[in-house]
């Protein structure tokens, strides 16, 4: 009996034992006709004219007025950054020469638009750290949180938090100092407080990774750091002398609009948190517990704590520079509308700095089919109120309205008076912002959309556990048959 001959084995990809789906085999993938419904869904919902609309609309007018030499001035224009007014001014530009351009419409499908770009960096993003399982789990948060609100209405909100997450992805990245330099800028003039938490974005990954970097690349940054900052607050004075005559911001600098007492200030932190009608615990729980089970995964692990002191700070900077204004949720809106824009930036952050530890929360979180089950359970749950707010946005207006507390009620020129009644609104008016859309009167149809909604986020996290078990397997052979 002769001895067989010895085979050499060499270990093969998942994509290399398996064929590749043809284009037409992936229109029939379960997640490819999620993403098409959830796509439809938030093209269709109504949009929202928000209540400062119109007063953007006519700073618009008088702009474009000023450019085409009609005016002196540019007229009376509201503290919008210089950001909200560029596509106002561009689409009344084009309909002076003649095309059929509805401004409402443009600011509308801007903010559909940045919730797709939200998305998309972050697939871009966990494809490039062949995290496949992260990817999908992240486009599972964007959609079970207030961004679905924001989607289809003119506030700024998620333009800037597209443009934010741009600029973060390409500093935390190997993006050259121009691009970032540029990113920087165009992030900057969203929000005049931008400039400082986007230096100290830069600051912050230049620190981290000093000591990947050889001096000439840092001090190539520093360089274009300083531009970026430079030009950037350049630009937002010189919009402010254009209408002010001043380089500040008047609208933002007036007395009974600056809150000074610190235990005022430090009950508005908490509400900006933990208050069930504007705080972002409340409203964003499925992206709350993934940052929170990241940093505990990757400090368990001895990792760095810089990238997670780093989110600690500019959110907490964040928090605290807020809670000095007079209205630090930016209501009338649905949640904290002014956090919004800097949270996928975090994610983000945490997601570069702790690949790993990303990695392994998702795969706690569904690996196991017990607690698969929960996890969907949970970002169903989480969900339902905003993929109901998208459906009715008109729950949200009659939230703010007067009632017996404050039958007149409260005006920014007495602090006191307002402040009571914006810690009213966060605490103790009934039924809080965040359940009123489950209690809203809909039709038929809109809960079957509703339920539609929820079962293409399942899914998608169907969709997660799945690449997160080829990843496994995929391991499992690369330790088998190595290379």
């Amino acid at each position: 009996m002769c001895d067989r001959p010895a085979v050499k084995r060499t270990w093969m990809s998942t994509s290399q034992r398996r064929p590749a789906i043809p284009w037409w085999g992936r229109l029939l993938q379960p997640w490819f006709a999620a993403t098409l419904f959830i796509a439809w869904y938030l093209w269709q919902v109504p949009s929202q004219w928000q209540y400062d609309s119109m007063e953007l609309y006519r700073g618009c007018r008088g702009i474009l007025d000023w450019m085409q030499g009609r005016s002196p001035t540019v007229g009376i224009t509201r503290q919008f950054p210089l950001f909200q007014y560029i596509s106002g001014v561009a689409a009344m530009w084009a309909v002076k020469r003649g095309m059929l351009v509805n401004i409402y419409v443009i600011w509308c499908t801007c903010s559909l638009l940045g919730l797709a770009g939200i998305i998309i960096v972050f697939h871009r993003v966990a494809k490039h750290m062949n995290r496949p399982a992260v990817g999908w789990a992240i486009m599972v948060i964007m959609l079970s949180g207030p961004l679905l609100m924001y989607a289809h209405c003119t506030f700024n909100e998620l333009v800037a938090a597209f443009l934010i997450l741009c600029f973060t992805a390409a500093v935390t990245g190997s993006t050259g100092p121009v691009v970032c330099a540029s990113l920087f800028w165009l992030g900057g003039i969203t929000k005049e407080t931008a400039p400082a938490i986007l230096a100290v974005i830069w600051i912050g990954t230049m620190w981290i990774h000093r000591s990947q970097q050889n001096r000439r690349r840092l001090l190539t940054q520093g360089i274009a750091l300083a531009i970026a900052l430079i030009a950037t607050i350049a630009t937002n004075a010189s919009f402010n002398f254009l209408r002010y005559r001043t380089v500040w911001n008047l609208n933002y600098l007036q007395p009974h609009e600056l809150i000074r007492p610190w235990s005022w200030r430090a009950q508005y932190c908490l509400a900006l948190w933990l208050s069930p009608s504007g705080g972002i615990v409340m409203f964003w729980p499925t992206l709350i517990i993934p940052m929170i089970g990241v940093m505990v995964v990757a400090l368990r692990k001895r990792q760095s704590a810089a990238p997670a002191a780093m989110v600690a700070i500019i959110l907490g900077g964040l928090t605290w520079g807020l809670s000095g204004w007079y209205t630090p949720f930016g209501w009338e809106a649905w949640g904290p509308r002014l956090m919004l824009p800097w949270m996928p930036a975090a994610l983000l952050i945490l997601l570069r700095a702790y690949p790993d530890a990303c990695g392994r929360f998702v795969d706690l979180c569904v690996r196991d089919h017990r607690v698969f089950v929960i996890t969907a359970t949970i970002s169903c749950v989480c969900a339902l109120p905003h993929v109901m707010a998208a459906a009715e946005p008109r729950v949200v207006g009659p939230f703010f309205d007067n009632d017996w507390r404050f039958p007149h009620g409260a005006s920014p020129l007495q602090p006191e008076q307002y402040y009571a009644q914006n810690l009213y609104l966060a605490w103790q008016k009934m039924p809080p912002l965040l359940l009123r859309p489950l209690l809203y009167e809909v039709t038929p149809l809109q809960v079957t959309e509703a339920i539609c909604f929820i079962a293409a986020l399942l899914m998608l996290l169907r969709q997660c556990q799945i690449q997160n078990g080829l990843s496994h397997r995929a391991k499992a052979l690369h330790s088998v048959f190595p290379d």
